[in-house]
C-alpha cells in the first residue's frame, strides 16, 4: 500500500516547475492539471545505459506521476494519461551500442515497468502507455535537418535557450566529439519531448491534448529548450516539471566509487548508507510506494 502522501502531504512538493521567463507557475498547478485529463497528457522519456543493464530502482522515476494519477482518481474520479517512451535505436546509435542488445534490454525494461504498475497501481494499467524500441530513422533525415536548423536559430535568438542547448551538448561531449552528432542528440531530446509539433511521433496518444513533461532534475535544460521551441511551434507542450526521483538516472546502476560495488549488491547486503543521496531517495520513494527489494527482484524476473 502506498504511503507517499505521508512523505508529501502536498502533491506539488513532488514536482518543481520548469518556467520560462516571466512565468510564475507555482507547484500547486500540478493539482489543476490532473483534474483535466481531457486537456493534458503526462510524458516521461526513459534512457538506456551503454552497459545494456539497469537497476531494480528503475520504476522510481515514474512513481511521482503514478502517485499524481492515483490522487486524481481518489479525489476527482478522473484518470490522466501517461506516455512513457524510449528512443531505443537512437540511443543505441548515439552510444555505439549493439542494436540487438539494446533492444533486448529495452524490452526487459518495459516488461519490468509494466509488472510494477500491475502490482502496485493496477487501476492505472490502461492509462500508462509504453512506447519503447523506437526507430532511429523516425521521423526521417530531412525532418532531423529541419529541426536542428530551427533549434539552432532559436539558440541564436535567445540567450537562455542557447545556454540550455550548450549544457545539453556538454552532456554528450564525453561520449562523442562530433559537433553534428551533439546537435542531433540535443535535437532528438527536444523532438521526442514535443518541441516540434509537426514531427512529434506520438500524436495518436496525445490526440489533441497538451503535453506535461516530467523527469529527473538533469532534464531541466532539455525541458527548458523544449518549452522554448514549443512556444513558436504550436504549443504542444503546456508545462514541464522536474523531480528528485530519477535525478541520478534510474536506468543507470550506481557503482560505489571506492570499490566499484554495484547498487543492487549493496542493497542485498543492507549497506544502503554507501549509496549517493539521489539513489537513496529513489529507494525511499519506492518503499513508500509499497515496494520492497525482494518484491522488485521478483518483478524483474
Amino acid at each position: 500500500m502506498s504511503n507517499i502522501t505521508a512523505l508529501y502531504p502536498k502533491l506539488g512538493d513532488l514536482f518543481k516547475p520548469v518556467e520560462l521567463p516571466g512565468e510564475k507557475t507555482g507547484r500547486n498547478q500540478i493539482t489543476e492539471i490532473i483534474t483535466q485529463p481531457d486537456k493534458f497528457v503526462f510524458t516521461t522519456g526513459i534512457g538506456l545505459s551503454p552497459t545494456g543493464t539497469f537497476p531494480y530502482r528503475l520504476p522510481a522515476i515514474l512513481v511521482p506521476t503514478l502517485h499524481a494519477m492515483e490522487q486524481a482518481y481518489m479525489h476527482f474520479g478522473k484518470l490522466p494519461e501517461y506516455l512513457v517512451y524510449q528512443a531505443t535505436e537512437f540511443i543505441a546509435e548515439s552510444y555505439n551500442m549493439n542494436l540487438p542488445d539494446a533492444l533486448s534490454c529495452s524490452d526487459q525494461m518495459r516488461k519490468y515497468l509494466e509488472r510494477y504498475i500491475d502490482r502496485f497501481h493496477p487501476r492505472l494499467r490502461h492509462n500508462v502507455h509504453f512506447r519503447f524500441g523506437m526507430s532511429a530513422t523516425m521521423p526521417g533525415e530531412d525532418i532531423w535537418a529541419q529541426c536542428i536548423k530551427q533549434m539552432m536559430a532559436s539558440a541564436n535568438a535567445d540567450a537562455s535557450c542557447r545556454d540550455a542547448i550548450e549544457k545539453i551538448m556538454r552532456y554528450k561531449t564525453a561520449q562523442v566529439t562530433s559537433s553534428n552528432v551533439q546537435k542531433r542528440y540535443a535535437t532528438a531530446n527536444v523532438l521526442y519531448n514535443g518541441g516540434f509539433s509537426d514531427a512529434y511521433p506520438f500524436k495518436d496518444i496525445v490526440d489533441g491534448r497538451k503535453l506535461v513533461l516530467v523527469g529527473g532534475e538533469k532534464e531541466q535544460p532539455f525541458f527548458y529548450t523544449t518549452r522554448t521551441m514549443s512556444q513558436s511551434d504550436g504549443l504542444l507542450v503546456a508545462r514541464a516539471y522536474v523531480q528528485k526521483a530519477g535525478s541520478f538516472p534510474s536506468y543507470y546502476t550506481y557503482l560505489n566509487p571506492v570499490d566499484g560495488t554495484c547498487e543492487d549488491c549493496l542493497l542485498a547486503d543492507n549497506e544502503k548508507q554507501q549509496l549517493v543521496s539521489e539513489v537513496r531517495y529513489d529507494w525511499k520513494l519506492l518503499a513508500a510506494d509499497g515496494a520492497t527489494y525482494a518484491t522488485l527482484v521478483e518483478l524483474r524476473y
